[in-house]
């Protein structure tokens, strides 16, 4: 299994050099903050087609791989307003005591942080293992 998921992106035989020069150009442009939400858009599309056992995809639908970039970023942020809220409160506990601080920390911000992390990768993988091409609800 290790091994196939090395071997995936070379699937893309006729527009390997295109595809890896494209997103290697987003990965350098992502300061700019739109190439991010393109290069996150194209990983839900990658996971798609890889749940699916299809070919990676390709770079062509630019306006379509910022608008699924933008899904999992909003989801994302949301989460991140609830870590944000979480680790205020152990600040402000902190504040009161020290050891009230330090219990806070360890039994709320370090479970809700690895946890945020656990929720954006499970949000990432069902965008991109739905069974329809990843884009907004009609």
């Amino acid at each position: 299994m290790f091994i196939n998921s090395l071997k995936y992106p070379l699937k893309l035989d006729e527009d390997l050099l295109r595809t890896l020069i494209i997103g290697t150009l987003l990965v350098i442009g992502s300061i700019l903050i739109i190439p991010a939400f393109i290069l996150i858009g194209y990983f839900v599309q990658t996971i798609h087609n890889a749940s699916k056992g299809e070919i990676p995809p390709r770079f062509e639908n630019y306006l379509q791989l910022f608008i699924d970039g933008l899904k999992p970023v909003a989801v994302f942020l949301v989460y991140m307003i609830v870590l944000g809220t979480i680790m205020l409160i152990t600040v402000m506990a902190g504040a009161i005591n020290e050891t009230l601080g330090t219990v806070f920390f360890l039994v709320l911000s370090v479970p809700a942080y690895f946890g945020l992390i656990y929720i954006y990768l499970a949000i990432l993988h069902h965008l991109g293992s739905c069974n329809t091409t990843p884009s907004w609800p009609e």
